[in-house]
């Protein structure tokens, strides 16, 4: 559950010959180093200017294998951009008008009509389904560990919720901060049950967008069920796994790829049989040595989420004693609850999110990883992002015209 530090990315691993030549272990480092992952706490971080400095340096250096970034390839023709936007935004393959204009070279003129097309099409909802259960994981839900919900339809219900605010980010070009921290969600009755807040009026079956009350702890994907049911064990939460989520797929943080996440059932049951409390046996966990260097980054983000129980429902207590959601990142900030958590990253930590969405499209657009020569593109994006506040036509813009959807890989 808590594994040695073999695997992991720190300042000692980079004085080998091996390491030096490594660009994409170089590409992790900063990577976390924006995150605020490492260096491990008791190290000072490098400033911004420092920061900027190494990220310069790392990437004109020639670590043995060429300076600066590969030479791109040459654009594709039409007909394999067209074929490339179909996969993407709709999973299938190219309609008439996109091989009518491919076919008359006229595609790439018409690109942004094209693409507002694309997204208005019910076939875009394949875009919508397909990276929402990626990026939450939702192949998980099959796994026999997951908890079991009173009602089977109430995990389709939820991840429904999911989807439709992926939607709507997505179709009213919203920032996409709000997959964060947000004033409302999408409900049916039973679903507004189960978040207690059966007192806003929501009946019937129908999935509906809803503005949550004022001081909602609701809102955002940390907060949402299916979120909440996939990283908990089969009895109970695990703090570990949603703070595992904060760090990689809002921070995009990396972790030793030994590390599994307290995901051995048997073991995570033992372990937490006698302790008072999940939040008392973590902590108890985190003063192990061989676990702390993980768990002490992971569990404070978890923590704060401890008020949502395995099936997302709100609870005060774990086990008859009162549940204490403050922490403190690795990055310095402190919080008392899951509300001020969201607040932080969103606040401090946007350019990180950016950075791993940007990431995640790419690699969900293109079915490849990215390298450390994908770098420049990603940084771009993430520049477009800043710049228009998080807007998701910001993201999707910078994913079509970037090299790796434009132009075959280079050599």
């Amino acid at each position: 559950m808590g594994g040695n530090r073999k695997g992991d990315v720190d300042f000692d691993s980079l004085k080998s010959d091996e390491a030096i030549l490594n660009r994409d272990l170089w590409n992790k480092v900063l990577i976390n180093l924006r995150s605020g992952f490492m260096p491990p706490k008791q190290q000072e971080r490098p400033t911004a200017a420092e920061q900027k400095t190494l990220e310069e340096w790392i990437k004109y250096q020639d670590f043995g294998l060429k300076v600066g970034s590969p030479d791109p390839g040459p654009v594709v023709d039409e007909l394999t951009l067209a074929s490339r936007l179909a996969k993407f935004l709709w999973s299938s393959l190219p309609d008439d008008e996109l091989l009518s204009l491919a076919g008359k070279g006229e595609l790439r003129r018409q690109l942004p009509a094209q693409v507002k097309r694309m997204v208005a099409d019910p076939r875009a909802e394949a875009l919508v389904n397909g990276f929402t259960g990626q990026w939450l994981n939702f192949a998980e839900l099959d796994k026999p560990y997951f908890p079991k919900t009173d009602d089977p339809g109430l995990r389709t219900v939820m991840m429904r919720e999911a989807e439709m605010v992926f939607s709507a980010i997505m179709h009213e070009d919203r920032s996409v901060k709000e997959f964060i921290e947000s004033d409302y969600t999408f409900l049916n009755q039973q679903l507004a049950e189960v978040y207690g807040l059966g007192n806003l009026g929501v009946t019937g079956p129908e999935m509906r967008r809803v503005t949550l009350p004022p001081g909602s702890s609701r809102g955002g994907v940390l907060t949402e069920g299916i979120f909440l049911v996939i990283t908990s064990h089969a009895h109970q939460t695990s703090p570990t796994k949603r703070g595992l989520f904060v760090l990689q797929c809002i921070l995009g943080a990396t972790l030793p790829s030994n590390l599994q996440a307290d995901s051995n059932e048997q073991e995570v049951q033992a372990f937490m049989a006698h302790a008072p409390s999940v939040q008392a046996a973590l902590r108890d966990h985190v003063n192990r040595p061989e676990c702390s260097a993980c768990h002490v980054r992971m569990d404070p983000a978890g923590l704060a989420l401890e008020n949502f129980d395995l099936a997302g429902r709100w609870r005060d207590q774990d086990r008859g004693l009162a549940i204490d959601a403050s922490g403190q990142l690795m990055t310095g900030e402190t919080f008392q609850n899951a509300r001020e958590l969201k607040r932080i990253l969103v606040s401090n930590h946007s350019r990180e999110f950016y950075r791993t969405l940007a990431t995640k499209m790419l690699v969900y657009a293109t079915g490849r990883k990215l390298t450390f020569e994908d770098t420049e593109t990603v940084d771009q994006i993430v520049q477009a992002m800043d710049k228009a506040d998080g807007r998701f036509s910001a993201l999707l813009t910078g994913v079509i015209l970037s090299a790796p959807m434009q132009r075959e890989r280079g050599q």
